[in-house]
């Protein structure tokens, strides 16, 4: 049975191979990382991991019974109150995806975000009850 694990040195591998798996998929909706991307791939993990410890954000996985990834999620256990995400503005299928699950746009989104595409800012105020686990 997957299970979801909070983000920890370990996933690294796992979550490379995940990310190189899926490299053409999601370069379909967003300019392609690039190679430097996956050549620097662990200091974006350690990265990662030092902004979790800080408690400035919190990062999820899904992991598989073999040890792969299946994905990677956000939980709201962490006392956050805001969830934000961007997506280009040709991402139409993310913008009703982010719609669906009650999040509306707040403003322009930098570029830079989002592999050299304009696109927008989402946000969704979390309620009392959200996101239970």
């Amino acid at each position: 049975m997957p299970e979801l694990q909070r983000l920890q040195a370990s996933h690294a591998p796992a979550v490379l191979a995940f990310e190189l798996a899926n490299r053409a998929w999601f370069a379909a909706f967003i300019s392609d990382r690039g190679d430097e991307f996956f050549g620097q791939f662990a200091e974006r993990h350690n990265a990662l991991l030092a902004e979790q410890e800080a408690g400035l954000g919190a990062f999820y996985v899904l992991v598989a019974e073999d040890g792969s990834i299946l994905g990677q999620l956000a939980l709201a256990r962490h006392g956050l109150h805001t969830l934000r995400a961007a997506t280009s503005s040709q991402h139409i299928a993310s913008q009703k995806v982010l719609a669906k699950a009650g999040f509306h746009p707040v403003g322009p989104a930098d570029p830079a975000h989002l592999g050299g595409k304009p696109g927008t800012w989402y946000q969704r105020v979390l309620a009392t009850g959200d996101f239970q686990g």
